[in-house]
């Protein structure tokens, strides 16, 4: 071949390439942002993996709890926080990946509630219509298939409101692979980036209420032990109020502040997760919203038995403090009457105090 028609040639192909460039630019505009940005791996797997690192982080604060011997947590208050703990971490064991990716999915999985069939109330009669479908009415009369060995509700197969939980209903849904494990397609790259920020945030904020109770437990448990020195019964009112007050108390207002800071934040996922449940469909998917639930829930628990305990070392204090002014008062009425003596013999002239001088 030539030198002009390799040119042509040449020229040619570049012309391709840009063509194809064009091409490419025109049919993918959408590929940049979220495909490029996207995280790597499932998003059910990292939010179940975030929620994780959660329960993690609120497992390591009831450690911090039980393992306190300052007296701020009673045995039974420890076992409680333990069991919230334990339920969290066990919700999330046994929940797949795909059902945390539901709570960043794109548009609606159609589902349907299943309906038992072949049950009949007490006269014999159907409880619904037997087309399979549970809805409102047949909810009501206990119509509804339960999912069992979920760890909610009695398992009794009829699924049924359960206090703040409701029981989890079995359910039938059309397209719902599209939430399987590794399909992203029906993920929204937004929900996605904020519900996990938001697990994110929360991890730090369990990691920094730990810190500031290990520092204020830390510092109750010497000041307890400087207090168990002070024998009210063989020491003046005075002399015990100085002996307990001898090193100053740790203050308990930002451990408290910390907790209740930490639920609000818990409680705010759930809330979340809640109102992304489709509730038209009575539970769907609402039980993954029990873990931050009852992080919450810890937390607040936490924070009221702390803000109680306080309160009783305060009444203590006061109560010292209020013997010690009566102590103190009692005090200055002997001095007073005292004075008051002197006085009276310091009015009365020269050579007519009585007993005075003494011989």
């Amino acid at each position: 071949m030539n030198a002009p028609a390799m040119k042509r040639l040449s020229a040619g192909l570049r012309l391709l390439v840009l063509l194809a460039a064009a091409c490419l630019t025109l049919i993918l505009p959408a590929v940049a942002a979220d495909s490029v940005n996207a995280p790597a791996g499932d998003t059910g797997e990292r939010i179940k993996s975030k929620t994780e690192q959660m329960n993690d982080s609120f497992s390591a604060l009831v450690d911090t709890i039980a393992a306190d011997d300052s007296d701020t947590f009673s045995p039974a208050q420890k076992k409680h926080l333990q069991g919230l703990r334990d339920q969290a971490k066990n919700e999330t064991a046994r929940t797949p990946p795909q059902e945390f990716k539901h709570q960043s999915r794109n548009r609606r999985v159609d589902c349907v509630i299943r309906e038992r069939l072949g049950d009949v109330d007490d006269k014999g009669k159907p409880l619904g219509n037997e087309d399979g479908l549970c809805d409102g009415v047949e909810m009501a009369a206990g119509g509804c298939a339960e999912v069992l060995d979920d760890g909610i509700g009695d398992d009794d197969g009829i699924c049924e409101s359960k206090g703040k939980f409701d029981e989890a209903c079995v359910e039938d849904c059309d397209v719902d692979l599209t939430m399987a494990a590794g399909k992203e397609d029906n993920v929204h790259p937004g929900k996605r980036a904020d519900l996990e920020q938001s697990l994110d945030d929360m991890t730090g904020v369990l990691d920094e209420a730990n810190g500031r109770l290990k520092t204020h437990l830390a510092a109750s448990k010497k000041v307890m032990a400087m207090a168990a020195a002070c024998d009210q019964s063989t020491m003046g009112a005075c002399d015990y109020l100085q002996c307990i007050m001898a090193d100053a108390r740790p203050n308990s207002a930002d451990v408290i502040e910390g907790l209740i800071g930490g639920a609000a934040g818990a409680k705010t996922i759930a809330d979340g997760c809640r109102d992304m449940a489709n509730w038209d469909l009575f539970t769907t998917r609402s039980w993954i919203c029990i873990v931050p639930g009852l992080i919450a829930n810890g937390l607040e628990a936490a924070a009221v038995f702390m803000e109680t305990r306080d309160d009783s070392r305060s009444a203590t204090r006061l109560d010292a403090t209020a013997a010690c002014v009566s102590e103190s008062g009692d005090q200055l009425q002997t001095i007073t009457t005292s004075l008051e003596g002197v006085v009276n013999l310091l009015r009365q002239p020269p050579g007519q105090r009585q007993d005075y001088p003494l011989k």
